[in-house]
């Protein structure tokens, strides 16, 4: 079963201040795609344990990010595979653990992998962790 996470992805000026995401560089990043194994989200399950006494990390394989618009806007979805439905604690564990990898994890290495495209635009672009979504259903735009 497929497990989808999604928050949406913001840009900062070089002062740091909220800016938009130049429709140029939405373009450029739709569909882009986290192939490589260490960025695979699933790999560091173990190393959590406020996931591993809800879920075990066997049960959950993948975690691969990608980054998609959506009514103009980007996010970062992230889809895992579950061998069955989870349960809410194991859903909000699994949602957390996603949250702070988008924070400072996986997610924040996605990103600066992609810095050669956000640098002409002389912006940052961060993930809202903070509103990072659950659903058991794949999102409309993957």
């Amino acid at each position: 079963m497929q497990i989808y996470f999604s928050a949406p992805i913001e840009a900062l000026d070089s002062k740091y201040k909220p800016t938009e995401i130049p429709s140029e560089l939405i373009s450029q990043l739709n569909g882009v795609s986290a192939d490589r194994e260490d960025l695979q989200l699933a790999n560091y399950i173990n190393d959590a344990p406020e996931v591993t006494k809800h879920i075990n990390a066997s049960e959950i394989s993948g975690g691969t990010m990608s980054i998609h618009s959506v009514n103009g806007s980007l996010f970062m979805f992230v889809a895992y595979e579950s061998r069955g439905a989870l349960n809410e604690s194991q859903l909000n564990a699994l949602r957390s653990f996603t949250a702070e990898q988008f924070s400072d994890g996986g997610g924040n290495g996605f990103l600066q992998e992609l810095w050669e495209l956000q640098e002409p635009f002389d912006l940052r672009l961060e993930i809202n962790y903070e509103n990072t979504q659950s659903s058991q259903n794949a999102p409309q735009s993957i």
